[in-house]
This record gives structure tokens, sequence and C-alpha cells, in this order.
């Protein structure tokens, strides 16, 4: 029969709980993760805030181009071709609406 503190863990002696500090030990000394390598070279850590998301710029369209877009819209006959015109662009229905009023 086996001695207890081999069948349970929370059994287990002072070996075992050496055992597991060496493993934590070689794993950081090999350099497995990049924050302890980070820290013992004394290199600055950029985490990105995970609280700000990042503000997108805002898009500006000349002139030219949404004069351009107005009339690609009237030349589109066919149910769904403003539809795939406006996604192939990356726009929306409510540019064309603006752009025409401004027109």
């Amino acid at each position: 029969m086996k001695p207890l503190h081999t069948l349970n863990p929370l059994h287990a002696g002072a070996e075992a709980l050496a055992a597991v500090g060496k493993t934590e030990g070689v794993r950081k000394t090999t350099g497995d993760s990049p924050t302890v390598g980070r820290l013992l070279t004394n290199e600055p850590i950029n985490l990105p805030d995970p609280e700000v998301p990042e503000k997108k710029t805002r898009r500006k369209f000349t002139a030219a181009y949404k004069l351009r877009m107005l009339h690609e819209a009237e030349k589109c006959l066919q149910p769904g071709e403003i539809g795939a015109l406006l996604r192939r662009e990356g726009l929306y229905c409510s540019h064309l609406t603006t752009w025409c009023r401004q027109l």
C-alpha cells in the first residue's frame, strides 16, 4: 500500500511543495513569459488601456468623390445595385441622402 502523502496532494510533505516552486522558477529563468523578460531588463511595458477604446479618425470625402457617388447611384436601376455600391465603397445610405441635399 502507498503512503498517504502520495495519494492525496493535500497531505503532501515539503518535497511536493518544493517541487512546485522549482517548476515556477524554471519558467521564470527560461524567459517563457515576455513580461518577465522585460521586468528583468527594465524595459517599459506598454500595455493598452482596456477601459479606453481608441477613437477612430473621422472620414472626410471630397466634393468630387461625393458627386461621383451620386452619379453612380443615379445609374443604378436594378434592385440591390445601390446596396452593392454602398458596400463596395463602405458608405451608408445616409451619406447619399445628405450629399443629395447638399447638391
